[in-house]
């Protein structure tokens, strides 16, 4: 998919990544099967309308090689004003969005990712959405070309406002959760309305951190289901009340789960913070208000559920809020109960190199926005304020 020069040949990438998703997904719990299915209906719906786009580029353009695609359209007023190529690009956009799980279309995601075995959640959940997004940039500025996608179509007006909307809904589904892994899976709907967010306002540094928000979010994902993983090989179970005092017993992994938890909410000097900068200057270098008010909303909304998540692993307080101990700084647990229990080193050792990853990431940020200005020079995008 990152390879690929041809936009069918894109497709059939994407349905083999797909295809060998559903079987992994497949494999899980009791209610993976209705998962994969309900994954498999909406998929397949978001890859028919991508394809139904191609077929309509290539009638107008004649060709599928993407570089030569977006040859054709550059320049040709005629072209990029015809319903044809219009069309083709709203089904383009709205089948990556299904398949990357936007909000509306995020239905198969907390089912599919919660379900799924803990292996297959930490090679999906890091991968899926994010070659999406790169798809979705790839299309926008290499194929249709920055012209046409951003000032021959309403989408530059309307994608920030849904954006919002995706934001706003995906931060409250996941403050509602009582599940680890659930929980995960809406905050990662949140994290694709920030990278599509990122790339619709029209900016330098909006498209800066959108694809750095690319790199962090899959690294930060990474390190919270590896993390989720070894809470529910060692305490089998990921509910929140089944988490209590649980820090003391597994201090490594609480600590390389929480590296990535600071992560999604911003601290630095984790990557999630630097990623997330350039995302709200850029919001604020196009004065679009709405966009960099959401996403402190939903930062707070994400301090709220990992702070909630301490209190239960490292305070041990109940649903009601009395402290299990017995006395000031008690946590009434036993002396089995506090006795060290990590889990196996095949698990902890690539929970703690993601939390590593995560930091190296983050102190190294300058290095990996001086690359992605190198991809995002030969295009002309504005850096001042407005489009």
């Amino acid at each position: 998919m990152c390879l690929t020069g041809d936009a069918f040949n894109l497709y059939v990438l994407i349905e083999v990544a797909a295809l060998t998703g559903y079987g992994l997904i497949a494999m899980g719990s009791k209610r993976a099967a209705a998962a994969t299915f309900n994954y498999v209906i909406l998929g397949t719906i978001g890859a028919s309308l991508y394809l139904l786009g191609v077929g309509y580029i290539y009638i107008k353009t004649g060709t599928l090689n993407m570089v030569g695609i977006h040859d054709v359209i550059v320049g040709n007023d005629e072209l990029a004003d015809s319903a044809t190529m219009q069309v083709a690009f709203v089904l383009v956009v709205i089948g990556i969005l299904i398949k990357m799980a936007f909000f509306p279309f995020h239905a198969w995601l907390p089912n599919a990712y919660s379900n799924a075995p803990t292996v297959t959640s930490s090679l999906l959940a890091p991968l899926v959405t994010k070659v999406m997004i790169y798809v979705m940039i790839r299309m926008v500025l290499s194929v249709f070309g920055v012209e046409f996608s951003f000032e021959s179509t309403l989408w530059v007006d309307v994608m920030p406002w849904l954006v919002v909307v995706a934001i706003i809904c995906a931060a409250v589904m996941a403050l509602a959760q009582r599940e680890i892994k659930r929980m995960l899976a809406y905050l990662i709907v949140a994290e694709v309305g920030y990278m599509v967010g990122g790339v619709w306002i029209y900016n330098y540094y909006g498209l800066i951190g959108s694809i750095f928000h690319v790199i962090s979010d899959a690294c930060m994902t990474l390190c919270l289901f590896l993390g989720a993983g070894l809470i529910l090989r060692k305490a089998k179970t990921t509910h929140f009340d089944g988490l209590r005092g649980l820090f003391s017993k597994m201090p490594l992994t609480m600590t390389g789960f929480f590296i990535g938890g600071f992560s999604i909410i911003g601290l630095p000097p984790t990557c999630g913070f630097f990623s997330k900068w350039y995302l709200i200057t850029g919001g604020m270098v196009s004065q679009r208000w709405e966009y960099m008010v959401v996403l402190m909303f939903s930062t707070m909304v994400m301090v709220v559920l990992f702070f909630r998540l301490i209190e239960r692993i490292h305070l041990a307080v109940s649903e009601s809020g009395e402290n299990l101990g017995h006395g000031h700084g008690d946590l009434g647990l036993t002396k089995e109960q506090t006795r060290f229990d990590e889990g196996p080193l095949s698990m902890l050792i690539p929970l703690l190199l993601a939390a590593t990853v995560v930091l190296v990431v983050g102190i190294y940020n300058q290095d990996i926005v001086n690359l992605i200005e190198i991809f995002l020079s030969e295009f002309n995008l504005p850096k001042g304020v407005g489009h």
